[in-house]
This record gives structure tokens, C-alpha cells and sequence, in this order.
């Protein structure tokens, strides 16, 4: 199987936080607050960064086209290499 790169896909890994449908605005925006600002404290940044990870802060309205584009592009690739979850 040939690496993500030799396939021709710009591959990185992307963590996202989802709550149920139709959670209120008002705790959607208090979450990202919240969770925001404990992403941009020096500790947090720098226990994710001995992992490899950079985070990342995006709302809500830029997330979503974000993770559809990725699950089609990934999607696509998985399906045409003939990878199967059985």
C-alpha cells in the first residue's frame, strides 16, 4: 500500500470536538471560548506539542466544510485502494 504521499494526498491528522444536534448557540460559543483558551495556555501547548500535535482553533461554521472536504478526499482514496473495515 503505497504511503499517502505517494498517492498523491496531502494527509494530516485533525482532531475535532462534535456535541449532539442542535446544542444551543449559546453552548456551542462557550465551549469554544472555553476550550480556546485552554488550548492557548504554555502547559497545554507544550504537552501536545512533545506528541506532535499543533493545535488548532477553528469555529464551528469553518470546521464543518473542513471535515466534509477531508472525509470525501479520504474517503475517495480509501474506497479506490479497496480498503475494508470488515
Amino acid at each position: 500500500m503505497p504511503a499517502t504521499a505517494e498517492a498523491g494526498l496531502l494527509a494530516r491528522n485533525w482532531l475535532c470536538l462534535s456535541g449532539p444536534a442542535h446544542l444551543p448557540p449559546e453552548i456551542t460559543a462557550r465551549l469554544h471560548e472555553e476550550l480556546g483558551t485552554l488550548l492557548r495556555t504554555a502547559a497545554i501547548q507544550e504537552r501536545l506539542a512533545n506528541v506532535g500535535i499543533v493545535a488548532g482553533i477553528r469555529t464551528q461554521r469553518d470546521s464543518a466544510p473542513y471535515v466534509a472536504e477531508q472525509l470525501s478526499t479520504i474517503g475517495a482514496a480509501v474506497r479506490a485502494m479497496g480498503i475494508r473495515n470488515d
